[in-house]
């Protein structure tokens, strides 16, 4: 319902995913992640995608014993094409 033809190609996209590993394994560990992106459609099978997540991890086989909550964030930039 936007005029813009510009703005009517975005799409704002939000994504929360959490994973929580069996208790007691060795490789036990608790990993939130929340994604914040834009997604500009060219067409109706080509969408270029920008998104920034944020992962907080606790745990797992590569954490040093003690070594608490681990922080990272990531940026990511897709271009897609369907047929």
């Amino acid at each position: 319902m936007v005029g813009n033809g510009f703005l009517k190609n975005l799409e704002f996209i939000g994504r929360y995913s959490r994973l929580q590993t069996p208790e007691g394994a060795g490789w036990e560990s608790t990993q939130t992640e929340t994604t914040v992106g834009l997604n500009y459609w060219i067409s109706w099978r080509q969408v270029i995608k920008i998104n920034y997540g944020f992962i907080t991890s606790e745990g797992g086989h590569d954490a040093e014993e003690g070594a608490g909550e681990q922080k990272s964030n990531s940026l990511f930039v897709h271009w897609a094409i369907g047929f």
